[in-house]
């Protein structure tokens, strides 16, 4: 059952390029290299790149929000 969940959870770089309407060369660069200090985590399975629809919703969020001290 949770190899299930697995197939329905994951999403090709192609896929991710289109939810977030970039280009898939944008979303490729990201899973390797990041931008703005995280990295978007991906897998290989059948010699395609995945990602889980988990990490694509972290890695979208916003970072934590810097805190103002003294306010």
């Amino acid at each position: 059952m949770q190899n299930a969940n697995l197939h329905k959870e994951r999403l090709t770089l192609n896929e991710v390029a289109k939810r977030l309407k970039v280009h898939v060369a944008t979303v490729y660069r990201w899973t390797l290299q990041g931008v703005r200090g995280r990295r978007l985590p991906s897998f290989f399975s059948g010699g395609r790149r995945y990602v889980t629809l988990s990490d694509l919703e972290w890695f979208i969020q916003p970072k934590d929000p810097p805190t103002s001290e003294g306010a």
